[in-house]
This record gives C-alpha cells, structure tokens and sequence, in this order.
C-alpha cells in the first residue's frame, strides 16, 4: 500500500468517525457519549480530528513530493531532449565539415596535377580515375546524410530538417552530375591521360569555372552573402533551383560548396 493511500484511508476513517460522533450528539441526544464517557468520548473525537488533519498534512507532503519528483524527472527528459539535439548537430556539422575539406582536396590535387592543352587540361589517368572515385565517395555520403535526416529528427527540429534538405540534394547532385562526365564517358582519354575540356560542362566547372550564366550571378551572390538575412538568401537560393527549369539545368560549383557551408553554419548556430 502505497503512501497516498494509507493517508486517505487514515483521512476517511476520521472524517467518518468525527462524523458519527458529532451525529451522536445531533441525532441520539449523545448515547454513544453516555456508553464511553465524556473522557472517553472526548478522547475519541480528538483522535479523528487528528486523524483527518495529520493525514491531510500527510497527503500534502505527499503530492508535494510527487511534484517535484515530476518536475526533476520532466527537467531530465528536456536535458535529454537538448544532448540529443545538440550530438545530432554536432555530428552533422562534423560529417559535412569533412565532406566539404574533402572535395575541395580532390578539386586542389587534380588541378594540381593537371597540364593545360590549349583550352584543355590533361590529368594522369590513374590518378584521375583514383580521384573520381573518391568524389563519387563523398557525393554518396552526401545523399546518406541527407537521407538520413529523417531518422535524426529526434535530434533536429522538423523546420532545420526541411531547411537542411533541399541544401544537401543540391550539393550530392552537383557532385553527381560532375562524376557523371567521365561515367558517361564523356571525358576523352589521350595516350594515359584523359583530357578534360570545356565540352565536359559539370568536371571542368568543377575543376576551373562554372560559366554562371549572367541572370544568376546576383543571386548566387546573395546566396553566398552571409551577411544578409537567412531569408534573403532563402529567396535567392529558391530563384537559382527555379532557374534550373529553363534551357539551362546546369547545377554550379560555388553553389554546392555553399549550400555544404550553409549546412555546417546551420548545426553550429
């Protein structure tokens, strides 16, 4: 029998018989009285009045106590709640902070160990197809990430979640789209080296320049203006998705590492 119980049934039977006793007097003309004695009768109906009032205090204490037990265990589960959050941005912000350290590795060194053929470069083969390799990598690491945001929820809220994904899509489609150019083989290969052109759109704008089209220019610079308002970068970042429904779909370079920089600035805020 638990704590609370005993102190209602020790209140109940005071109250009950508090209750008879003063009905003695009432009702019986005080028979009840006459049969124990005043001294008794007296005795009795002192030990109800503080049946009744110690159980009462008794019941207090005890839903006090259950209160605080409440509140400690409710401050416990938000704490819980915020560790959560803060391990799942942390990790998030830990895992893109690698990825972005890595493809700008991969777009450094294969720069690096390129000689320029005219308007084209050409990069040792071996070391070329190691380096797409490690791209198509961190480009399948991105869409996991992205992927697996839902099953981070508990630790993100839905509207950084829902903010999160269409940044990390455009990043992991970039990085496709440039290791699809030498996947589709669009990259010609010369004795042992592939020579990597403007023909081959997303890896040479990977490698040396996007050729951003003039009507996006001022918004991929708002975008990447971090000392303007989240929200008009939002607007800018929806005008240059909206673009890609015209004739030209191209994603860009500056955009992907962007959206991987917003994405990190995200989790550490």
């Amino acid at each position: 029998m638990t704590r609370k119980r005993l102190s209602w049934l020790l209140a109940s039977f005071g109250a009950v018989l508090g209750t008879l006793l003063v009905l003695d007097r009432l009702v019986s003309g005080g028979a009840v009285e006459r049969g124990l004695g005043p001294e008794a009768y007296k005795a009795l109906l002192q030990l109800s009045l503080a049946s009744v009032l110690g159980s009462a205090i008794a019941l207090y204490v005890s839903i006090l106590k259950d209160d605080e037990a409440q509140r400690q265990a409710d401050a416990k589960e938000a704490q819980a709640r915020k560790d959560a959050e803060s391990d799942a941005r942390r990790l998030i912000s830990r895992e893109l902070d690698q990825l972005y350290r890595d493809t700008k590795a991969i777009k450094r060194t294969m720069r690096s160990r390129s000689v320029r053929r005219g308007a084209a470069y050409e990069i040792p083969r071996k070391f070329f197809e190691a380096s797409m390799d490690r791209l198509t990598e961190r480009q399948i690491a991105l869409e996991l990430l992205r992927e697996g945001l839902d099953e981070r929820s508990s630790g993100i809220a839905p509207a950084e979640a829902a903010r999160l994904r269409p940044l990390l899509h455009y990043a992991a489609r970039y990085y496709h789209d440039v290791f699809e150019d030498f996947e589709q083989g669009r990259v010609p290969q010369q004795a042992d080296a592939y020579v990597v052109g403007p023909d081959c759109t997303n890896l040479y704008g990977f490698l040396w320049s996007d050729g951003v089209p003039k009507g996006l220019e001022a918004d991929i610079a708002r975008f990447l203006d971090t000392g303007l308002p989240r929200a008009e970068r939002d607007v800018a970042f929806a005008r240059i998705l909206a673009a890609r429904r015209g004739p030209d779909d191209r994603r860009f370079r500056k955009v992907a590492e962007g959206c991987i920089a917003e994405s990190v600035a995200q989790m550490r805020a």
